[in-house]
């Protein structure tokens, strides 16, 4: 994966874990030292595991795409059968 994908990633996830870790320090759910570890950890797993993601995304987008092709060329297979565009 790019850095500059990999740094994004980690902006983001760090803003929205600080967010939630905020609001359960506020409500005394957890410890200012617990929240900022659990913040560091998540961020150092979900930057292991993108590339791993990101694989995954793309071998199911390229079984969607050739679904998605091979039901059209059935639908148009089916519609010229019925249209008697095609000898059966």
């Amino acid at each position: 994966m790019n850095s500059i994908y990999g740094e994004v990633l980690g902006a983001v996830v760090r803003w929205l874990l600080g967010s939630v870790g905020g609001y359960l320090v506020a409500r005394h759910v957890l410890t200012t030292d617990q929240a900022d570890r659990l913040t560091s950890d998540v961020v150092h797993n979900a930057i292991l595991a993108s590339p791993i993601v990101v694989s995954i995304a793309w071998s199911l987008w390229q079984k969607v795409r050739s679904h998605r092709k091979v039901a059209a060329i059935v639908d148009a297979l089916d519609s010229a059968v019925k249209t008697n565009k095609v000898g059966v």
